[in-house]
């Protein structure tokens, strides 16, 4: 479950990257 729960957290940093430039 610990890579699922990774996974997750590295789409939303991706996600909040766009949202800053």
């Amino acid at each position: 479950m610990l890579g699922e729960n990774y996974y997750l957290d590295s789409l939303m940093g991706y996600f909040i990257s766009l949202k800053m430039i």
